[in-house]
């Protein structure tokens, strides 16, 4: 199959993109929950 330089452009880029997303989305189940008080403590700002 031919196909024009940009439309593959696009297609590599959104495979891309979906990678992104499911790694985003991954990390955000994976990530442990902190509550506003205790980053705000981290951070050194309570």
């Amino acid at each position: 199959m031919v196909v024009s330089p940009g439309f593959y452009d696009r297609a590599i880029q959104a495979i891309e993109d979906m990678e992104d997303i499911r790694a985003a989305a991954t990390a955000r189940q994976e990530a442990e929950e902190v509550s506003h008080e205790d980053l705000k403590a981290e951070l050194g700002l309570s």
